[in-house]
């Protein structure tokens, strides 16, 4: 096994494709991009502000982004291309019905009614997160509407099991050629192999005041915004079950961020009823990033990643383009 080799299977793990070889165009296309990430390396940067929680979270969300990408492109039957005159199958946006409340009172409100929703005290484990994702050029690529359905236990010890499973809906020009919905694509243990370090998460403030401070380690050279606020708050569901007093913190600490709008009543990925925030103040602005939040419970439900941008050719404009719902068990 050569390094590009290597890399791939670190990147990706327990892939079904891993034993596959790359084409030389695939080695080459990551050569090259492995040559300008060096060349970017040698500029400095600045020095993150020092870490008090475990590197678990900011690690694992580069690495799958990296994985993403390199799956994207090396995987058989997809090959890396300029950008395309065809417009990719993705997901439909959710319909939003306005709501007269600002965001600030709309979040403040939430707040007010996950603080008296189940449950009050975080339960112990071993419980179970399940998760609804889609990633445009995820798993199988441009072509296919394919969502990925995960399962994670968390055990009392801390270690994580964690399980992937086609997904549905199954659209798109090449769907009938894909595994069936519930098909088993990926299996994972914290004790071993590249998912070592996914841990149970700690507790999370439950003093609004406090949570810049605790999520100050996510922070990257571009620092903080409404944006990352949205991404790290999901954080708190993505690794452990919160108590109404974390999930109510929360929500009170994103009604006082500047930059979030209200946009309105939807219905997310699920089936479920919820009110959907959007902050697009990271980057040139070309994405949207949407939270939504129950109305009933207060409960954060799901977030989507919507591109609004006006230079892309291989998506109309807007688009979803990532999309992740949360199921609590």
């Amino acid at each position: 096994m050569n390094d590009v080799d290597d890399l791939i299977r670190q990147a990706k793990p327990g892939t079904s494709r891993r034993d596959l070889p790359l084409t030389d165009r695939a080695e080459e296309s990551l050569r090259r991009i492995l040559a300008a990430e060096n060349e970017v390396e040698r500029e400095p940067v600045r020095r993150r502000r020092a870490r008090r929680r475990p590197r678990w979270r900011a690690t694992s969300l580069a690495l799958g982004a990296a994985a993403v990408l390199i799956v994207a492109i090396f995987a058989p039957g997809i090959s890396p291309s300029p950008q395309q005159t065809a417009v990719a199958a993705t997901p439909p946006l959710l319909a939003a019905s306005s709501v007269p409340e600002t965001a600030q009172a709309e979040l403040e409100k939430l707040a007010s009614v996950r603080a008296q929703s189940e449950p009050i005290k975080a339960p112990d484990p071993p419980f179970t997160i399940q998760s609804h994702s889609w990633q445009l050029d995820g798993y199988y690529g441009h072509d296919v509407v394919a969502p990925t359905v995960t399962e994670e236990q968390f055990f009392a010890d801390g270690h994580v099991q964690r399980w992937d499973y086609v997904g549905e809906p199954l659209t798109g020009p090449d769907a009938d050629k894909l595994p069936a919905p519930g098909t088993l694509l990926e299996e994972y243990d914290s004790r071993t192999g590249m998912y070592a370090g996914r841990t149970l998460g700690d507790p999370f403030p439950t003093d609004p005041d406090l949570i810049a401070d605790h999520l100050a380690f996510m922070l990257d050279e571009d620092g903080p915004s409404t944006v990352f606020y949205f991404g790290a708050v999901t954080t708190l569901i993505n690794d452990r079950i919160p108590s109404a007093a974390e999930e109510a913190a929360a929500l009170r600490f994103l009604a006082g961020l500047d930059g979030i709008t209200v946009e309105g009543e939807v219905t997310d990925r699920l089936g479920r009823d919820g009110i959907a925030f959007s902050a697009n103040d990271r980057g040139d602005g070309s994405d949207k990033t949407l939270l939504i939040v129950s109305p009933d419970t207060g409960k954060i439900l799901a977030t989507e990643t919507i591109y609004i941008g006006d230079t892309r050719t291989d998506i109309e404009s807007p688009a979803v383009i990532h999309y992740a719902a949360w199921e609590r068990q």
